[in-house]
């Protein structure tokens, strides 16, 4: 806020806005709105040393093409401001790690189209970030997401951190990871929560490799009401290699009314429909519509069950082995679905009163969908 004296004498107050080209600064928010590729860039500069600095984008925008391993970006870290998508998208993003290295605790960004990216190598690797500790929603990527990392290589975030949430974000394309834990959304969820996030992209890692989410543990940590309708590959031959259309390994946390439909494969054993390699809840989730390859320990729902697996109401067709491949302990149902899902609708849907979305089906040889419970 700036005062100043008018023509009469008066003391009058008004906001600072400075417009720049491609950007306008308003210093009461903190905010850089953002409508070109060089405003977004100067936005970017400046959030190095105020990582606090807002930024709704007022129009799409396309980063200039670059060279092979060049980059057109310099990735914000450690943001706790919000960015604003506001719908629009930003097109060719092309960097190392993300488009954020760390969404901080109380960052946000939301509302954002990614098209055509190109992720490459980081310590964490998303593109949206490479780590986030505080929200992502209502965002979507298309393009390739590859990493090296052990800590996560994801289409939407690398490493969900603690009481960290990823919603309504899907991901189209492919996404990659030479060595452990890659996932459609996320490649490790530690104690956050995935939540109606959906992915098609072809997914392909050494072990921990999951449709939606590579590796989730922690105790509060929670995969609910996401998908996975692309292909889930492991290559590891040594060990086992935990590949499942929703998540590839879980020891920690729910998974709560998933389901997956594309071909899950590992070279190795402990390969799932939903689940390659499960220690906690699964409940109310579906695998249908693809081919399950492994050598053993290879299960329409879950590959490996280990001792505090627990499965409850979930379902799988197309695949002609067990439900659960080995360890098939604690097993409340796992069953499998010859044409008529009707009855494995009401079944879930028995075991989700506690949650805010159940099953449907338009009729009985159709797969189930999910749509959120009405609310008064």
């Amino acid at each position: 806020m700036v005062t100043a004296t008018d023509n009469a004498g008066n003391s009058v107050s008004y906001t600072l806005r400075l417009v720049y080209n491609g950007y306008t600064y308003d210093a009461e928010t903190n905010t850089y709105t953002v409508s070109t590729a060089k405003g977004l860039q100067a936005w970017a500069k400046e959030a190095q040393s105020n990582p606090s600095l807002n930024c709704p984008l007022a129009d799409n925008i396309t980063l200039p093409e670059v060279a092979d391993n060049e980059s057109n970006w310099t990735t914000v870290g450690n943001f706790t401001g919000t960015f604003d998508g506001n719908g629009k998208t930003i097109t060719g993003l092309t960097c190392t790690g993300g488009l954020f290295g760390e969404i901080g605790s109380g960052g946000i960004v939301q509302n954002l189209k990614l098209e055509d990216v190109m992720i490459t190598e980081g310590g964490m690797v998303g593109a949206i970030a490479g780590k986030n500790s505080g929200t992502v929603t209502g965002c979507s990527v298309q393009g390739s997401v590859s990493g090296n990392s052990d800590n996560g290589v994801g289409g939407i975030v690398g490493y969900n951190n603690g009481n960290s949430t990823v919603t309504g974000c899907s991901m189209e394309g492919t996404v990659t990871n030479s060595t452990f834990y890659v996932g459609g959304i996320v490649g490790q969820n530690n104690g956050g929560s995935v939540i109606n996030c959906h992915s098609s992209a072809a997914i392909t890692g050494t072990a921990g490799v999951g449709g939606v989410v590579g590796r989730q543990y922690g105790t509060n940590a929670k995969v609910i009401a996401s998908s996975s309708t692309g292909d889930v590959t492991a290559t590891r031959t040594e060990k086992d290699s935990k590949a499942g259309g929703v998540v590839g390994f879980s020891n920690g946390g729910d998974i709560i009314c998933c389901y997956a439909t594309g071909d899950i494969s590992g070279k190795s054993s402990s390969v799932g429909g939903v689940v390659g390699t499960n220690s906690n809840n699964v409940v109310a989730c579906y695998y249908a519509n693809g081919n399950i390859s492994g050598d053993n320990a290879v299960g329409g729902v879950v590959g490996e069950n280990r001792r505090d697996g627990i499965i409850t109401a979930c379902y799988w067709s197309d695949y002609v082995g067990n439900g659960i491949g080995t360890g098939a302990t604690n097993v409340s149902e796992a069953t499998k679905v010859d044409g008529d899902w009707t009855e494995a609708v009401s079944k879930m849907n028995s075991v989700l009163a506690d949650y805010d979305w159940q099953w449907t089906i338009e009729s009985p040889n159709t797969l189930p969908t999910l749509k959120k419970k009405e609310t008064n």
